[in-house]
């Protein structure tokens, strides 16, 4: 990003938040939320809670403890509230980064799962900014602005080159599928979400989209597809996922279960 282009001054409201958010590619969340607590912390104390979200973000083996981890600390956000009784407060403040921090990182954890409030990363920005407003502290509106910056992008990412139709890419972005194999009610409820995006065009862009990812190495990425392949597929599709059957990912191998199955019924 050119120094240009860089936001001369952090988001005042949502809004703003959520459109530098666009700027911002998905895969950089959890790192970006990670540092703006770590210097968060630098300004405001730590209780026990937040330090250990703040050990959760640093270390990836301990990301799927993110859910615990904001439960801890939305229990000690309910105190201080009520403690707080609406004035401002950085002990608060630095709570609802926590919050929003263990939010972003549970996402990064399930990506393909639907997001645990997809705004999240907007209002953990938000939420910084306005505790380095309250603090005062000219390096931490700095040092936030620059993270920040040196994340975002000149234009939204995949807004311009994208080779697959919008709909498509709304599929792959909103992270549809994991969750699917779950159960029979979520799997047709998701089912239903592709085909209602898909609606009366042409399925074989996002078919031929599905069959090209199934030997990409992210295991998330490959059940996605075969959620996608199970709905757009073609019974001559099967051969493309039966090597997937016997596959070292048990999540891929089930996938590959059901998506065989649809594909042979379809016949």
């Amino acid at each position: 990003m050119s120094e240009d282009s860089r936001p001369e001054q952090l988001p005042a409201d949502i809004s703003s938040s959520n459109a530098l958010v666009r700027r911002i590619a998905a895969e950089t969340h959890a790192d970006l939320a990670r540092m703006i607590l770590e210097l968060s912390l630098e300004f405001v104390p730590a209780i026990p809670e937040v330090a250990n979200v703040a050990s959760i973000a640093a270390q990836r083996q301990r990301w799927e403890e993110a859910q615990a981890a904001f439960d801890a600390v939305r229990r000690e956000t309910l105190r201080a509230e009520s403690r707080c009784q609406g004035k401002p407060d950085p002990e608060l403040m630095i709570l609802g980064v926590a919050e929003n921090t263990a939010k972003v990182i549970y996402n990064a954890t399930y990506p393909l799962a639907p997001p645990f409030d997809s705004d999240s990363m907007a209002y953990l920005i938000l939420t910084a900014s306005e505790l380095s407003a309250m603090l005062g502290e000219d390096r931490f509106s700095n040092e936030l602005r620059d993270l920040v910056a040196g994340c975002a992008t000149d234009e939204v990412p995949g807004a311009n080159h994208v080779e697959r139709p919008a709909w498509i890419e709304l599929l792959y972005q909103r992270g549809y599928g994991l969750s699917a194999f779950k159960n029979q009610h979520m799997m047709f409820l998701h089912r239903n979400f592709v085909q209602d995006a898909i609606g009366g065009g042409d399925k074989s862009d996002l078919r031929r989209a599905a069959l090209a990812s199934l030997e990409e190495a992210d295991g998330n990425r490959v059940i996605q597809s075969l959620f996608f392949l199970m709905v757009t597929g073609e019974p001559g599709d099967l051969d493309a996922v039966k090597p997937l059957l016997d596959h070292t990912h048990e999540g891929i191998r089930k996938a590959a279960r059901t998506c065989s199955l649809e594909l042979y019924r379809a016949r």
